[in-house]
């Protein structure tokens, strides 16, 4: 692990602040949960991305996805990329701001000349469609294509958001 230098005192009901610049470094907001686990020297916290305990349905449905539509499938939390199939982006890569925009406003939504991740290849038309359960966003599935959706791609995407959602437990 890497040392910060910064020193923080735990009160009586065992909390301990984390520093603003931490939060903002760590894309942190108020109300978002974290995973706490015990390591040989110590406490390590861990943002909570239920998102990522679907794991290998993340990548299935991905990969079913993409060879359905031809194209390329990103299965998003809030602010990386779980599965991606039919590009080469890389598990660590960050979501794009216009993305998570949309996935903010919780409506699923057609963008044009679009990027699925910082850095990422631009895609003609590229459907967000933000993946919601229990009221809350967890994520998206990202679907990017050379040409117009029509509306079997876009039943497809919707299916196979739906399916990501059940297994969230909504």
């Amino acid at each position: 692990m890497k040392t910060t230098g910064i020193v923080r005192r735990m009160d009586e009901l065992g909390r301990v602040v984390i520093p603003k610049e931490m939060r903002r470094t760590m894309h942190l907001r108020e109300g978002e949960e974290l995973e706490i686990f015990a390591a040989e020297d110590g406490l390590v916290l861990k943002k909570y991305s239920a998102m990522s305990a679907l794991g290998v349905f993340a990548h299935e449905y991905a990969r079913v996805v993409a060879d359905l539509l031809g194209g390329a499938v990103y299965v998003l939390d809030t602010d990386g990329v779980l599965s991606a199939a039919g590009c080469s982006t890389s598990l660590d890569a960050v979501v794009s701001a216009r993305v998570s925009e949309v996935m903010a406003s919780r409506k699923k939504r057609v963008l044009r000349d679009t990027a699925a991740v910082k850095g990422g290849d631009i895609y003609a038309h590229l459907l967000v469609y933000p993946i919601l359960a229990h009221g809350d966003l967890f994520g998206g599935l990202v679907v990017g294509l050379s040409h117009p959706f029509d509306p079997s791609a876009e039943a497809v995407v919707e299916t196979a958001g739906s399916l990501l959602r059940l297994q969230l437990g909504d």
